[in-house]
């Protein structure tokens, strides 16, 4: 199991902490980061699901892709 995560030690604080912010504002009230705490408010398939849907239909079509691979990239 340790194996299966330990790309994750690769990572840094900033990517992270960009990351959350960015979720935050895409899915506001759903997690938050205080103090390098990263909160959830919702069961993670929820958070899942607003994502997709904000993604899909609240995001301009043109900049979509964009904005998903910008995502897959982290």
């Amino acid at each position: 199991m340790k194996d299966t995560y330990s790309y994750l030690s690769e990572i840094s604080k900033d990517d992270i902490r960009s990351l959350v912010l960015s979720l935050e504002r895409l899915v506001p009230g759903y997690l938050s980061l205080e103090n390098e705490i990263v909160s959830i408010q919702a069961k993670p398939e929820k958070i899942l699901d607003s994502i997709n849907h904000v993604t899909a239909h609240d995001i301009a079509p043109e900049f979509r892709s964009a904005y998903i691979n910008a995502f897959d990239d982290m």
